[in-house]
C-alpha cells in the first residue's frame, strides 16, 4: 500500500498550542474523499472516542470502554462482534477502499457510540476540537473519572467501592477479584 502526504481541511486550533501545518501527515493514496468525509463527520454529544497509535492496546481499551458503557453486560458483548458494537473508523476504507460506505457503520450506530481510530488528531472529525474549548477538553478526563467512579462503585460497602477507594483516591485496600480468588 503506497502512502501520500495529506493535508487536512482544517487544523485543531484550541486544544494544543502548536502549528499543526508543520506536521507532515501521510495516509493511503487516493484517500482525499475519505479523509474529507471523516473530517466532516457529524458527532453526537454522547460519542466516546478511543484514539491511539497502532499496537497500543486500542482494541482492549475499546472492549473495556464498551463494557463500562453497557453496565458490564458480558452476555451482550459475547453475542455481537466488537466491530459491530464499536466501529473502527478506518477499517472499511483500508480493507475495501470504498469511501462511499466507509463511515456507514459509524453513522448507523445507536447512541451512545464508541468509536475507535488510529488517525492523528488533525485527521479526525473537526467537531472533536471545534466543540470544546481548551478548558473543557482538559475537564473531559476529570468527567470521565467521575463517570467511571459512579459506574464502578454504585453502592456503599461493595467490592466496586473498595476498588474505587484503592484506585481513584489511593485510600483503602482492594483484595477482591483475582486477589480474593487466589486466597481461596
Amino acid at each position: 500500500m503506497e502512502r501520500e502526504r495529506v493535508t487536512p481541511k482544517s487544523y485543531p486550533t484550541n486544544l494544543i498550542d502548536k502549528d499543526w501545518s508543520k506536521r507532515e501527515l501521510f495516509f493511503r493514496n487516493n484517500s482525499k474523499a475519505y479523509l474529507d468525509s471523516v473530517h466532516d463527520l457529524q458527532l453526537r454529544d454522547d460519542d466516546v472516542w478511543v484514539v491511539t497509535l497502532l499496537k497500543c492496546g486500542t482494541t482492549w481499551m475499546q472492549e473495556l470502554c464498551w463494557l463500562l458503557m453497557n453496565d458490564c453486560n458480558f452476555e451482550a458483548a459475547l453475542a455481537k462482534d466488537l466491530e459491530l458494537r464499536s466501529p473502527f473508523v478506518e477499517y472499511h476504507f483500508l480493507t475495501y477502499g470504498d469511501d462511499g460506505k466507509a463511515l456507514a457503520s459509524v453513522r448507523d450506530l445507536a447512541s451512545p457510540r464508541l468509536i475507535k481510530s488510529h488517525l492523528p488528531l488533525a485527521l479526525l472529525p473537526a467537531q472533536l476540537w471545534q466543540k470544546y474549548q481548551q478548558g473543557e477538553a482538559q475537564l473531559c478526563s476529570s468527567w470521565q473519572g467521575e463517570w467511571l467512579q459512579r459506574r464502578i462503585a454504585p453502592r456503599a460497602d461493595s467490592e466496586g467501592e473498595r476498588l474505587h477507594a484503592a484506585v481513584f483516591t489511593g485510600e483503602g485496600e482492594y483484595s477482591g477479584g483475582a486477589a480474593a480468588a487466589a486466597k481461596n
